[in-house]
């Protein structure tokens, strides 16, 4: 499948899963929108993909492959661990009041933090070392993905 039309399968999960986003910060919904994009990458099959032989042999042969194919299964794992949870914090935002604006931007900080900044337990740690580690952090984000869907 070609990136266009994963695109295309992306918009309509996140309409299916969420209506429109434009009630988020452009930031949170683009970052929702790379979550959602990295699932479909990742389950979607794709045509004309070559065959990759006997993947335990390979495992067997060379160390490089087994921690490759470790690294691989770590990646999944976060990849479709984000997938599940995030809508559970969309809910919550959606979910405060106006009067509640504190409560709502701590809530963004934090989901962020998880998502794009793939900050572990960002709950339990401080602002400041949570602004250290945003600064060092690698983000493997699509910019504007959002902008090329209609939700």
């Amino acid at each position: 499948m070609r990136r266009i039309e994963l695109i295309k399968v992306v918009e309509e999960a996140l309409r299916q899963d969420f209506g429109k986003l434009s009630d988020l910060p452009t930031g949170v919904a683009n970052t929702v929108a790379n979550v959602y994009f990295r699932y479909f990458e990742l389950t979607t099959p794709v045509v004309g993909r070559p065959e990759h032989g006997n993947l335990l042999e390979g495992i067997a042969k060379d160390p490089l492959v087994a921690q490759a194919y470790t690294n691989l299964i770590n990646d999944s794992a976060n990849i479709i661990y984000a997938y599940e949870s995030i809508s559970k914090m969309i809910w919550m935002l959606r979910k405060f009041k106006p009067e509640q604006k504190e409560l709502y931007q701590r809530t963004m900080e934090l989901m962020l933090d998880r998502y794009k900044f793939n900050i572990t337990n960002p709950e339990e740690k401080s602002g400041f070392r949570r602004a250290c580690e945003r600064k060092l952090a690698k983000v493997s984000e699509i910019n504007n993905l959002i902008t090329l869907m209609a939700v």
